[in-house]
């Protein structure tokens, strides 16, 4: 009878015969500023959500930019944000400001955000789960889902559904992620939480120093020749490269590192009368050892780390040469930290498809820019290709089905001599028929 049925998704009907179902609008499960469609089932509201099974027309379109351009690309972007700030932030804290203290946050700490739990999740519910950044060479556009099975938890890629990482107990750690419980008492099977680390990042980006006095511009500390006496030897000492250590990160506090005081490096033979080449050296303070004899190989570049100050010695000194560090107090005119923080553009920090960290911040944003320009020229080009198809399908619709000008004109033109013939006819059997009964008068 000429009737079409609509179905959509696995099966759910939007029109059948005369009857046809209503679609609406509902928040997310897990954002509430975003929205989902459903097909209505009862008076009441409510009904079957059929979001992903929508994949064709305008809906499917703007559904796939989001999901394929939109999210991805402000993940990446917030990737970014999150690697820039971090790096920017730890380099920053190692240098000194001009009144002598140690840097604090330049950019916002983005390193930390917090799971959200689906509104499908138990009512009783309350647990909150953390987020930080651990690893920032580690980081992927990714986001997850951390899932409850009643005894561990489990971590699928959002997109595709797949397992990253699981079952496992709390703390998890996956791709420079750190997934904690913060707070909460109750939890239930299949509760699921979606982890979104860097969607608002580049928003969220902002600059905490609001006063020029306060860029740690200058090294915290300084290493120099000691003055007591000139050293012989050719060795150098370099200015300093940082102000922390592993074993000792109280430093990073200006309270500690204010403390910190003057140590000498003295280098000397451990058998002078058999070896005089240097071989050894012991670090001073006040003109007490603290530290050592050290082994010393002459003409190495060695590393020496003490009391979180790390510098390199490079040639090869004589006995009794002697070099000083100590905090770089009166920083003036020194713009060590200031380079390394300008050196961050170009030094491979963030993961690019492989183990550890592979593109600076700079490739990363033009891979960024390379991947949306060539995604948005492709989506032209399928653009155009469609619409080529389109009007050749209405032209062999209209070829079938459509009016031929040329042959109605044909037509027209054949009706209308038809027309004059016959109207010819009519007049003459008229001047026929008054003949006669002119003839018969």
């Amino acid at each position: 009878d000429g009737a079409i049925n609509v179905f959509v998704g696995t099966g759910q009907n939007l029109v059948v015969g005369s009857r046809s179902s209503t679609l609406a609008t509902t928040l997310n499960a897990y954002d509430a500023t975003q929205l989902d469609i459903e097909i209505v089932t009862g008076a009441a509201g409510g009904g079957i959500n059929i979001t992903q099974s929508i994949t064709g027309g305008k809906l499917g379109g703007l559904f796939a930019f989001k999901e394929e351009i939109l999210d991805p690309t402000l993940n990446q972007l917030g990737r970014l944000a999150v690697g820039l700030s971090d790096a920017f932030n730890q380099q920053h804290s190692q240098g000194l400001t001009l009144n002598d203290v140690l840097g604090g946050e330049f950019f916002t700490d983005l390193t930390t955000t917090t799971a959200q739990a689906s509104g499908d999740n138990d009512a009783a519910t309350d647990y909150v789960f953390q987020v930080d950044v651990t690893d920032i060479s580690q980081l992927t556009a990714k986001d997850y889902i951390l899932e409850y099975d009643g005894a561990n938890y489990r971590v699928l890629d959002y997109t595709s559904g797949t397992l990253v990482t699981g079952p496992a107990a709390m703390p998890i750690t996956v791709d420079g992620l750190t997934i904690s419980v913060a707070s909460g008492t109750s939890i239930a099977a299949n509760d699921r939480f979606l982890i979104t680390p860097l969607r608002n990042a580049a928003w969220d980006m902002g600059v905490e120093v609001d006063d020029v006095s306060d860029i740690a511009a200058a090294g915290a500390v300084r290493a120099y020749e000691s003055t007591s006496i000139a050293n012989r030897g050719d060795a150098t000492i370099t200015a300093g490269e940082k102000i922390t250590d592993t074993a000792d990160p109280q430093y990073v506090t200006d309270a500690v590192f204010n403390t910190l005081g003057s140590f000498d490096v003295v280098f000397s033979a451990s058998n002078p009368l058999n070896s005089p080449t240097v071989d050894q050296y012991t670090i001073y303070q006040g003109g007490a050892p603290v530290s050592g004899p050290t082994a010393y190989v002459p003409g190495v570049d060695t590393r020496i780390a003490y009391s979180g100050m790390e510098f390199t010695i490079s040639g090869e000194p004589l006995d009794g040469d002697s070099f000083t560090m100590e905090r770089n107090v009166g920083a003036t005119s020194d713009n060590r930290n200031a380079l390394e923080l300008a050196a961050l553009q170009s030094t491979p920090t963030l993961v690019n498809g492989g183990a550890g960290p592979t593109v600076d911040f700079q490739e990363a944003y033009g891979q960024l820019v390379s991947q949306v320009g060539t995604q948005t020229h492709q989506a032209d080009v399928t653009g155009q290709a469609q619409q080529v198809l389109l009007q050749q399908a209405v032209a062999a619709r209209d070829q079938t089905s459509g009016v031929n000008l040329d042959e109605e004109a044909a037509q027209l033109i054949r009706f209308q001599q038809a027309y004059q013939a016959t109207a010819k006819v009519i007049t003459t059997a008229q001047t026929m028929f008054q003949t006669l009964l002119d003839a018969v008068r």
